[in-house]
């Protein structure tokens, strides 16, 4: 029988996140992971911004999960000799004066804020409407996620520490002191990286794990060129060659990964409040994301059963916030480290 210190459960950004978290401290894993399950973490545009819009501040614990992010992401490169991850500025196109007044003072009078005080007028002008200047946050970025489950997956696969099933809970037996699957693989943890398919997980059905459906479009704008992510009700990230990512969409009532022409209008006409000149759509994409009701994640492990954990709900942030939470759970299962009650799973009664 094979022996593991983990086995993870799905290989999106989470579980990939997860699995380079644990190998980096030297521990071995095995994933369980059938990947036409879900396409959600494969075409997702990968940006995270440590900035929210709306309260004009920085988000919960930004600086420690942008930090967190780039150790582990620069981490994936070195072990693949792979691009992944892109540090980028996000630039906040204003709706209005007393929007771009709300920023400014903010600026102003909040201490260690991502945002830079600085306004840009009339950048890239001919091409994006922006008549009251643009703010910028810094320290915001992108990864290329296929490329990220890709490395992780060949790294796993050359150890022999990936099995490409669809996990089943009858297989799984809980012992007092670990876990065995399939009566050939043991492990001291199992952690459940499900993403929205969790919602189907017999131990952790008692979370509020919500699907929903984002549609983002792959676009074509002749003539436009920059490095930065543009956000304005949506938000444009380059691919180069012309070609930018525009999303995306929010959808709790449908779950499939069908993109619709109603969410491709939607982003359309969100598209023409900033962007001057026509754009192509080369290509359409739909995933399902894991959404909790009051907007956090969740991390930490069973109430009954300490060899299962959990981590999940990450809505679209997961490229920002999976990082920082890997690491704490590792540190909650091997040394006892107390979870942040925000994210915490016993914030949620078991039923």
């Amino acid at each position: 029988m094979k022996q593991y210190d983990y086995i993870l459960v799905g290989q999106g950004i989470v579980g990939s996140n997860m699995a380079l978290a644990l190998l980096r401290k030297g521990k071995s894993v095995m994933v369980i992971d059938a990947p036409k399950l879900s396409s959600s973490s494969r075409i997702a545009a990968g940006v995270y911004n440590p900035f929210n819009f709306r309260q004009m501040m920085n988000n919960w614990r930004a600086v420690e999960m942008i930090n967190a992010a780039k150790d582990l992401y620069y981490f994936a490169e070195k072990i693949s000799e792979q691009k992944i991850f892109t540090e980028r500025k996000i630039l906040k196109v204003f709706t209005s004066a007393d929007e771009r007044k709300l920023w400014e003072r903010a600026c102003e009078e909040k201490e260690g804020l991502l945002s830079d005080e600085k306004v840009l007028e009339n950048y890239l002008d001919g091409f994006v409407i922006s008549p009251y200047g643009m703010g910028v946050v810094n320290n915001g970025g992108s990864i290329d996620t296929g490329m990220l489950i890709y490395v992780v997956a060949e790294k796993l696969k050359e150890e022999n520490s990936f099995l490409e099933e669809c996990f089943d809970p009858e297989k799984l037996e809980i012992k007092p002191d670990g876990i065995i699957y399939d009566e050939k693989i043991s492990a001291k943890h199992i952690v459940f990286c499900e993403g929205h398919l969790a919602t189907y997980n017999p131990w952790f059905n008692f979370l509020p794990i919500k699907p929903a459906k984002g549609q983002l479009l792959h676009i074509h704008i002749p003539g436009l060129h920059f490095t930065e992510v543009i956000n304005r009700g949506a938000y444009l990230l380059p691919l180069g060659n012309e070609l930018f990512v525009l999303g995306s969409t929010f959808d709790n009532d449908v779950v499939d990964e069908i993109p619709t022409k109603y969410a491709e209008e939607d982003l359309l006409s969100r598209a023409e409040k900033f962007i001057k000149v026509p754009i192509k759509i080369v290509s359409r994409y739909a995933g399902i994301r894991p959404a909790v009701q009051d907007r956090r994640p969740i991390i930490g492990t069973h109430p009954d059963f300490p060899q299962l954990s959990i981590i999940n709900g990450m809505g679209s942030k997961a490229v920002l916030l999976s990082p920082w939470l890997a690491e704490k759970l590792i540190e909650h299962i091997e040394n006892g480290n107390e979870i942040p009650k925000e994210v915490a799973v016993n914030r949620f009664q078991k039923k």
